[in-house]
């Protein structure tokens, strides 16, 4: 007896269709964007063994990208003459999500690169900096 397969999702999105906005442009040189958001949770006890309630604590964003060399150059071009990537004041990432003609929109907001390193290996045919990132918060979903 052949087992049926069923495809609910159909074709599933894949790097190809996400787009990712820095300063007005669209980032091409680069390979990952990392953003998730997480707010504190415990189990508060009273008498007994069991919870009685549940307490919220701080919400916590992260972000994190990483570049290639002269995608980071481009932005630093970018910039006024002396200046740091850190110098850029904060401000909002959209990720778009665009797939058969519909657009999710994710917004990174308030993000800065927090420093700069470069690292090159002998063999090396590319180069990729994981750039160290800060956001206040992130926005799922936006319309």
């Amino acid at each position: 007896m052949a087992t049926q397969i069923i495809n609910n999702f159909g074709n599933v999105n894949g790097w190809n269709e996400h787009e990712v906005v820095l300063m007005g442009r669209k980032l091409v040189g680069i390979s990952k964007i990392s953003y998730k958001d997480s707010t504190e949770m415990e189990a508060v006890y009273g008498a007994g063994g069991f919870p009685i309630g549940v307490g919220t604590g701080n919400y916590k964003a992260e972000c994190g990208m990483t570049l290639m060399k002269e995608e980071v150059e481009a932005l630093i071009g970018s910039l006024p003459a002396n200046s740091r990537l850190q110098d850029i004041p904060p401000t909002d990432i959209p990720v778009l999500t665009i797939r058969a003609g519909k657009v999710t929109k994710d917004v990174i907001r308030n993000f800065q690169f927090t420093g700069l390193g470069k690292e090159v290996s002998q063999g090396d045919k590319s180069v990729f900096l994981e750039m160290p990132c800060f956001c206040t918060h992130i926005d799922w979903n936006v319309k």
